[in-house]
């Protein structure tokens, strides 16, 4: 397991607040770039020169967030839910904020929706809550990486985390490739890729490839997912084809994703004149907002994948 994987996990990188992230995956990719900047919507683009077509690679940085509305007197933090989880999982979920502080969520009573619930920090009024914290602040779901058999692990935010792995290992391994790339990590997932949306039109991609987690339709150790079509976008089949046959000479394990999941893919391929778009992913199990696995073959079949790809 690499030590840049852990730190990505341990990282919070909240909708909306993703610098930390940003820093850090710059200080890892900056020596293998032949250009990279940060957008307008902190978005951090990576270019490695060719000339051949312009491609793009995305993956998101965001998290859902926990973000703080107000704190009560007795210290307990009410918050709003910037992510697709149903809420009513959230309950026994452990929090980290930016700046560190740890909490749980709780509820009195059955709870539908972040409304009815709150965190705990250990506070026992307002005024010692708001000593480590204040209303605006920003936190995610977090549960410590766990090991399992199988080559597997399971943690929170692998449904992101791995993505920007997977991109990075893709940056340090590349040598050449025909095409202009553009390696771009994006913000605001959760609400409504807005970070992928400004992307697109700034780096104006006649191809685009999308690397996220597939939680439905997918199966973990099965290898990378070549998405054929999802609630957003039906894939030409010409990069499809493509994948798949790369897939089978260099028998990299790899399986078809047609599913109702929504996508950056989605976003990407209608924006401007059209977008040739596909996407190489990793299944995710979801087992709780806090506990999810993958296999680190899996991770390393879409690596290979995208690698293969790039090489033709």
């Amino acid at each position: 397991m690499s030590e840049l994987l852990q730190e990505l996990l341990k990282t919070p990188s909240p909708c909306g607040s993703e610098s930390m992230l940003c820093e850090l995956i710059e200080k890892n990719t900056v020596q293998y770039s032949d250009k990279q900047y940060i957008d307008k919507l902190g978005n951090l683009i990576i270019r490695k020169a060719g000339n051949g077509k312009r491609l793009m690679l995305t993956a998101n940085m965001d998290e859902p967030a926990i973000a703080v509305n107000y704190i009560e007197d007795s210290g307990k933090l009410r918050f709003s839910y910037i992510g697709n989880t149903q809420q009513e999982l959230l309950v026994g979920c452990r929090v980290i904020f930016q700046n560190g502080v740890s909490g749980i969520i709780c509820a009195d009573k059955k709870a539908e929706n972040a409304r009815q619930m709150y965190i705990e920090i250990g506070c026992e009024s307002r005024q010692e809550a708001e000593k480590k914290i204040s209303a605006g602040a920003f936190g995610v779901i977090y549960n410590k990486l766990v090991k399992l058999e199988n080559n597997k692990i399971v943690g929170s935010g692998m449904d992101n985390k791995i993505g920007i792995l997977i991109l990075t290992e893709v940056i340090k391994r590349l040598v050449s490739t025909n095409y202009d790339t553009y390696l771009v990590f994006t913000t605001q997932k959760n609400m409504s890729n807005k970070g992928v949306k400004a992307a697109v039109f700034d780096v104006e991609p006649e191809i685009a490839i999308t690397v996220e987690g597939v939680c439905e339709g997918a199966e973990v150790s099965k290898g990378a997912c070549i998405k054929v079509r999802d609630k957003g976008v039906i894939c030409q089949s010409e990069i499809v084809d493509k994948l798949v046959s790369i897939a089978k000479t260099k028998e990299i394990p790899y399986q078809l994703e047609a599913s109702d999941n929504i996508s950056q893919a989605g976003d990407i391929y209608k924006s401007g004149s059209g977008v040739i778009t596909c996407g190489v992913g990793y299944p995710v199990k979801k087992c709780s907002p806090e506990s999810e696995i993958i296999s680190l073959d899996d991770l390393q079949s879409a690596v290979s994948l995208i690698l293969s790809f790039l090489a033709m």
